[in-house]
């Protein structure tokens, strides 16, 4: 952007100078301005830099799922997904428990729209669930998701509240499961589903329905296995559920996440 004027600046006068920006994405950016003016000796101190921080004006990231009371060996986590439209730069974002506050990353990384990613303080946690590094953010100052309860937020670059979740005991969802239940509401009152698990790879390991007839709302049984009766690798799944109305139309689909976690 540039923009000139030819105004006359007398002798310590001032020039207050007007403009407007274009619509930035949320993230930090760095404003520079120049001033130029013939017979110039020493242009290098005619520069100013300022940084500022734009947030996202929507809340798209969430906190999708926890694993606070892991199996010995394992590492605590969270799992965050980008519900939104667009790339998301998390630069200098912050998780916090109820005593703690700490920095996701210091770099600029993206969180894809449609996503999940993990953030956990032991680089254990790619290997021990198969999980791409580059979806997993280690902090090293993670804080103790505690087991009886706890109170968690995910902060903006500003400081602004983007998601919360308060748990407590009751939950009791820490993956050891011989199976998961996964639980469907249709937005039809009957139609037909296809639901797909795929890797994070993009492979899919297990058709669990093919066009089968349904009510509004029920669940199927995963017992962790594939499509061949082996059980799968432990680590992160998604499942693709796909509901049909009336002459095989694609009426919506939905995409989810589970960790499967071997005993």
């Amino acid at each position: 952007m540039q923009d000139e004027h030819s105004e006359l600046l007398l002798f310590q006068d001032t020039l207050r100078i007007r403009n407007e920006l274009p619509a930035l994405s949320a993230g930090s950016r760095t404003l520079g301005f120049m001033l130029k003016y013939a017979g110039e000796q020493r242009p290098d101190d005619n520069c100013f830099f300022i940084q500022i921080n734009i947030e996202t004006v929507e809340n798209p990231l969430v906190i999708n799922e926890i694993l606070y009371s892991p199996q010995p060996g394992f590492p605590e986590w969270i799992e965050l997904l980008n519900r939104g439209q667009y790339d998301l730069n998390i630069n200098q974002w912050k998780f916090a428990d109820a005593r703690d506050t700490v920095t996701i990353s210091a770099g600029s990384p993206l969180v894809e729209p449609g996503e999940y990613y993990l953030l956990a303080k032991d680089s254990a946690v790619i290997m021990q669930y198969a999980i791409p590094a580059e979806r997993c953010f280690i902090v090293p100052g993670f804080p103790t998701l505690n087991n009886d309860g706890d109170d968690l937020k995910l902060l903006g670059l500003s400081g602004r509240l983007i998601d919360r979740v308060t748990y407590s005991s009751s939950w009791m969802e820490d993956g050891y499961e011989d199976f998961t239940l996964l639980q469907y509401k249709l937005p039809l009152q009957t139609g037909f589903i296809t639901v797909d698990i795929f890797d994070l790879l993009g492979r899919r390991v297990r058709r669990l329905a093919d066009y089968v007839p349904v009510g509004q709302q029920g669940s199927l049984l995963w017992d962790g296995k594939d499509g061949n009766g082996k059980v799968c690798r432990m680590g992160m799944y998604v499942v693709l559920t796909q509901v049909f109305g009336s002459g095989s139309k694609l009426y919506k689909q939905f995409k989810n996440t589970v960790v499967l976690v071997k005993k």
